[in-house]
C-alpha cells in the first residue's frame, strides 16, 4: 500500500537534525519504497532522497502555520493521480482534523509522540472522541502517552489504539572497556534536569577527578553554565555521533523534571550497553529495564546512585552487560515492523480480526430480572448466557433494565444516561469480541455508534423474541424496536423465519427458543397419571406479570373449545381472571400435566413461537402446535402434534388422553429432538459463528 507520512513542521527530515518523528520513520520505513514523507525542511540532503515532498513558504495567515501546512498537503493529495491508501500524521492532531473535515474517506493514522493533553485539537474529551471516531488508528509511542489520552474520557481503551515504541537499533557487536565518563544528552534546560546534572558534576568531581562529564545538546532559550576541566560540552551532535558516545561511556544520566512522553535517550543508551540513571518521570522507564531510578529527582539522589556505581566496579560492569545483552523485544525492529504492517492493513480495510488464541469474549446485554427476584429465572437471556459458558466463551452479563431501574435520579429521571455511560465503561474494561443485546431498547444508537467507532473490532448483534406478524399484536411497535438497532448490528436473530419477512437476509437469522438442561430438567413424558390433562398458559407480557383488563386475542377461541369440553381437565392460567403463573410455581404446575398447547398471539407465521414452546417440549409434555407455524420443518408427527383448528385440537387432545402410551412415546421423542437441535449450547455457538462470519453446519 502507498502511504504519505506527514511530519510536524518543526521536524527536520535530515540525518544531521532529525527530530523524533523523522527518526521513527527512518528506523522503521527506510526500506519501504511505498512511503512518501511530507515535511518542511530547508535542506536538500533529506533522509529519503526520492521519497520526500517539501512544502516551503508556510504562512501563519489566516489561521496559523499548521492550517496553511494542512491546506498545502490537501491540495497535493488532490493533485496526485495515484492515491495514497493511508495518510500518517505525526504528532499534529490539528492537521489530522483539518484533513478529515475536508475528506472523511481519508484513512488516517495519527501518531502521538507527546502528551495529548498538551496538543492542539486533542486536549478536550470531545476532540479525542472525534479522533477516535474518524481516524483509522491512533498510535502512541509509550503507554504513558496512551494513559494521558484516556485521562479525561469515561473509558480507558479502544481497538483503534496501539502502543508502538521506536525501533531503536544498535550495532554494538562486542563490549569493550568503557571510559570513566558520564554523559548527558538533550536540551540544556532545567526541565530536562540539566541544572541538576551540572550541580551533581560539580560535587562529584571534587572527589572523583579521574572521571569526566560529557554533554551533547544546546538550548538557546535558557543559559545554564558550568565549567570544569573534566566537563566537556560538545554542543548539538548528529544522531550517529551520539550513538558512538553511548558505546564508550560508562553511565548516562537522564534527570528530567518534566514528564518525558517516552525518552529515546535511556533506550538508546541501554541498547548500546551504557548504565542508565533516570528520573521516574513520564514514560522514561518503559524501555530501559535495568536503569537505576532516582525517584527523588535531586542532586543528592544523582550523587547517591553515582557513588553506588563507582564504588563497586562489578556492579557497574554487570549493568553494562545486562543492558547490552537484553533482548528489548518491544523495540525490536523486525517485531515492530511486523506489528505496524498489521496495523496499516487493518487501517486500510478497516477490519480488525479477532484473536482466536483466547476464548471469544461476549458482553451480553439483556435483562437478568434481578428486580423481579427470580420470577423469570428461566428466561431466554439466561439460557443463552448459560450456553455461552458451556461453549467456554468468556462471558459478562450486563442487566440493562436492572441497572436503569436502580439508578434513577432527579438529574436522570429514567436512568438512561447512567445505563449508556455504564455500557461504555463496561466496553472499556472488558473489550468484548461480541456485544450481544436482547431487547435492550434503552441502549441508544448514539452509544452504539460510539462503540462501533471506538471498538471497531467488536461485532454488534441483537436477538429479538417478540412476534413480527402484521395481523398480530404490537406489530408496528415491534418492527420499530427491532429496526432501531438493525443497521448498526452485524447480525440480527429473530424467532420468525427471515424468509417470510422483508429483512436483509445476509444479516438476519432464525433464532429457535432454546432449552437448558439445568432449567428444563423435568421429563413429564413419564407422567402417566397426571392431575390435569393439558397445561395452557398465556400472559400479556412477562415484565408486566399480570393480565390487562378487557384484553382479548385469538388464543381465547382455541382455549374455549377445550374449556367447554366435559372430558378434558385443563390447568389453565391467564384466562377468566386467573393470573399467569411464574417462577418455580410455573414448573410445579407443569408437573401436574401430561400435555401442553403452544399458543402464540396473532395469525400463524412460519417458525414463530414464544419461548413457551421450549418449556413445554423441553420438559417432556406432549405438545400441540398449529400446523401453519411450519414446525414440521423441524419435527415429525412422532415428536409433536400438529392441529388445524380448535375442533381438531380438541379431538387430538382427547385421543392422546386415552392413548397414554402413545402420548408418552411421542412426548419423549419430542423432548429428545428438541434438546438435540435446539439446546442452548448449540444455539449460543450458532449465534457466535454467524456474528463472526464463521462456518457453521446449521442453516435454519
Amino acid at each position: 500500500m502507498k502511504i504519505l507520512s506527514i511530519l510536524p513542521l518543526t521536524d527536520s527530515f535530515t540525518n544531521l537534525n532529525a527530530g523524533a518523528a523523522s527518526l521513527f520513520i527512518k528506523e522503521i520505513d527506510q526500506s519501504n519504497k511505498k512511503i512518501v514523507v511530507a515535511g518542511s525542511t530547508n535542506n536538500k540532503n533529506t533522509i529519503f532522497k526520492n521519497r520526500y515532498v517539501n512544502f516551503n513558504n508556510i504562512s501563519k495567515f489566516p489561521k496559523g502555520k499548521n492550517y496553511s501546512y494542512a491546506e498545502k498537503i490537501y491540495s497535493y493529495l488532490n493533485s496526485k493521480k495515484e492515491k495514497f491508501d493511508i495518510i500518517e500524521v505525526h504528532n499534529r492532531p490539528q492537521i489530522a482534523k483539518i484533513l478529515l473535515e475536508k475528506n472523511k474517506n481519508f484513512k488516517i493514522i495519527l501518531y502521538l509522540h507527546n502528551n495529548p493533553n498538551d496538543l492542539r485539537n486533542l486536549s478536550r474529551p470531545d476532540e479525542k472522541l472525534f479522533m477516535l471516531k474518524n481516524c483509522a488508528k491512533i498510535i502512541f509511542l509509550s503507554e504513558w502517552i496512551k494513559d494521558k489520552f484516556f485521562l479525561n474520557l469515561n473509558f480507558k481503551n479502544s481497538d483503534k489504539t496501539s502502543v508502538i515504541y521506536p525501533a531503536i537499533k544498535s550495532d554494538l557487536k562486542k563490549e569493550k572497556k568503557r571510559n570513566k565518563e558520564i554523559l548527558f544528552v538533550g536540551k540544556l534546560n532545567s526541565s530536562k534536569g540539566y541544572d541538576l546534572f551540572c550541580k551533581a558534576a560539580e560535587i562529584f568531581l571534587k572527589k572523583n577527578k579521574e572521571w569526566n562529564f560529557l554533554v551533547c545538546g544546546d538550548e538557546p532559550r535558557e543559559k545554564i553554565v558550568f565549567k570544569h576541566q573534566n566537563f566537556f560540552n560538545y554542543g548539538w551532535l548528529p544522531h550517529k555521533k551520539v550513538n558512538e558516545l553511548y558505546k564508550k561511556v560508562s553511565i548516562v544520566i537522564v534527570p528530567s523534571k518534566w514528564n518525558e512522553p517516552l525518552g529515546r535517550v535511556p533506550i538508546e543508551a541501554s541498547k548500546n550497553g551504557a548504565a542508565v540513571i533516570s528520573s521516574a518521570k513520564g514514560g522514561l522507564l518503559e524501555l530501559s529495564p535495568f536503569s537505576l531510578i532516582d525517584r527523588s529527582n535531586s542532586v543528592q539522589g544523582i550523587l547517591k546512585t553515582l557513588n553506588k556505581c563507582i564504588k563497586n566496579k562489578f556492579f557497574l560492569s554487570t549493568l553494562n552487560k545486562l543492558n547490552k545483552n537484553y533482548r528489548y523485544e518491544r523495540s525490536n525492529y523486525i517485531k515492530i515492523k511486523k506489528k505496524l504492517n498489521e496495523i496499516r492493513n487493518q487501517a486500510s480495510d478497516k477490519k480488525i480480526n479477532i484473536n482466536f488464541n483466547y476464548p471469544v469474549k461476549i458482553l451480553h446485554v439483556t435483562d437478568s430480572h434481578l428486580r423481579h427476584f427470580g420470577r423469570l429465572f428461566y428466561s431466554t437471556g439466561k439460557k443463552l448466557s448459560n450456553g455461552f459458558l458451556l461453549n467456554n466463551y468468556n462471558l459478562q452479563n450486563f442487566s440493562d433494565r436492572d441497572i436503569q431501574s436502580y439508578n434513577k435520579s432527579y438529574k436522570d429521571i429514567k436512568g438512561t444516561n447512567y445505563l449508556n455511560n455504564g455500557l461504555l465503561n463496561y466496553m472499556s474494561n472488558f473489550k468484548p469480541d461480541i456485544l450481544l443485546m436482547g431487547h435492550a431498547d434503552n441502549i441508544t444508537n448514539e452509544t452504539l455508534s460510539n462503540i462501533k467507532s471506538i471498538y471497531p473490532g467488536t461485532k454488534l448483534s441483537q436477538w429479538f423474541l417478540d412476534p413480527l406478524i402484521k395481523s398480530g399484536p404490537d406489530y408496528v411497535k415491534n418492527i420499530k424496536r427491532l429496526k432501531l438497532k438493525f443497521n448498526l448490528c452485524d447480525s440480527n436473530f429473530i424467532t420468525t423465519s427471515p424468509k417470510v419477512l422483508n429483512f436483509d437476509r445476509k444479516k438476519t437469522f432464525f433464532l429457535p427458543n432454546p432449552v437448558d438442561c439445568t432449567i428444563d430438567c423435568l421429563d413429564l413424558s413419564k407422567n402417566l397419571d397426571p392431575v390435569y390433562d393439558v397445561f395452557i398458559a398465556i400472559s400479556h407480557g412477562q415484565h408486566r406479570g399480570v393480565l390487562k383488563k378487557g384484553k382479548v386475542d385469538n388464543r381465547f377461541n382455541d382455549i374455549k373449545e377445550i374449556i367447554n369440553s366435559d372430558f378434558v381437565k385443563t390447568n389453565l392460567f391467564g384466562f377468566n381472571d386467573r393470573e399467569p403463573v411464574w417462577g418455580d410455581s410455573f414448573f410445579n404446575e407443569l408437573k401436574k400435566c401430561s400435555m401442553g398447547v403452544n399458543l402464540s398471539r396473532g395469525k400463524p407465521i412460519k417458525w414463530y413461537s414464544s419461548d413457551r414452546i421450549a418449556s413445554l417440549m423441553g420438559n417432556g409434555l406432549l405438545t400441540f402446535v398449529n400446523k401453519n407455524y411450519f414446525f414440521s420443518d423441524f419435527f415429525n408427527k412422532n415428536e409433536i402434534i400438529f392441529y388445524d383448528e380448535a375442533n381438531d385440537l380438541l379431538d387430538k387432545i382427547i385421543y392422546y388422553k386415552k392413548n397414554y402410551k402413545e402420548r408418552s412415546t411421542i412426548a419423549k421423542n419430542g423432548r429428545n429432538k428438541y434438546f438435540k437441535q435446539f439446546n442452548n449450547k448449540v444455539i449460543s455457538k450458532y449465534i457466535v459463528d454467524k456474528t463472526l462470519g464463521l462456518d457453521t453446519k446449521i442453516n435454519w
